[in-house]
């Protein structure tokens, strides 16, 4: 298998023909989840592992959050900035004046509407779609309104217009506080190892400039924290230092 990759490695025309390539299997390993399924449950078990097996087939890391926690409830299924709601099998029609449609399509709004305020991105850079396996409705917020596509039938050619979403949306990871703790925090690698870099940087450098800057920084740290240059606080504690 090719090395892990976010979909923003690969050029727009290889993606592309990704999608051509494996939206006939795709649409036929959801349809066959709708008819295999019984309960809601079954399909989003079987519908994750279809996709889950696309992604990994090409070597791609799709960033999913199951039942994701939000103020107005629990959004099925979000890939980043793609939000799934799952429906019943087969419960959806054609008609989006049917009231099963209406409640789906609700529910994708408020769902993309609590990531947009969640992880502070504009809700245009959002899409979402209701799912039951069989038929897709798609819904976007373009120009201050809401887009919702008629309802399509699981096809080839509407499975390649799921897996664009899919692709598209699912990398640049919201800038919130539990992502930059758990990429950036004291106890992450990254964080190691930057720190470390930055420390050896910051003490065999030339540049003047940098020697003032560090050290104002240095005794503004200290007032603030009670640490001294040794380390140590009042209280007796110690603070970790980095040396390379």
């Amino acid at each position: 298998m090719a090395p892990i990759q976010t979909p923003s490695k690969w050029t727009p025309l290889e993606l592309e023909g990704f999608v051509r390539d494996r939206a006939p299997q795709i649409a036929a390993g959801f349809l066959k989840a709708a008819h295999g399924a019984r309960k809601g449950i079954d399909l989003v078990a079987e519908a994750e592992k279809v996709i889950e097996r696309f992604a990994k087939s090409f070597g791609l890391d799709l960033s999913l959050t199951r039942e994701r926690t939000l103020v107005d409830g629990f959004a099925d299924a979000v890939y980043n900035r793609f939000v799934i709601e799952y429906e019943p099998p087969a419960s959806l029609t054609v008609d989006n004046s049917s009231s099963r449609n209406k409640h789906a399509v609700q529910q994708v709004k408020t769902y993309i509407e609590g990531v947009a305020d969640h992880d502070r991105h504009p809700k245009e850079r959002l899409a979402g779609v209701a799912f039951d396996g069989a038929v897709f409705i798609f819904v976007r917020f373009r120009d201050g309104l809401w887009r919702v596509d008629d309802p399509i039938r699981v096809d080839e050619q509407s499975t390649r217009t799921f897996l664009r979403y899919l692709l598209s949306l699912s990398t640049e990871l919201a800038v919130t506080p539990e992502n930059l703790v758990r990429d950036f925090g004291d106890g992450s690698g990254m964080a190691r190892s930057c720190v470390s870099r930055l420390y050896v940087a910051l003490k065999t450098t030339d540049s003047e400039r940098v020697h003032v800057l560090s050290g104002q920084w240095l005794r503004q740290f200290q007032e603030v924290t009670g640490y001294g240059e040794d380390g140590g606080n009042s209280a007796g504690q110690t603070w970790p230092v980095c040396t390379g």
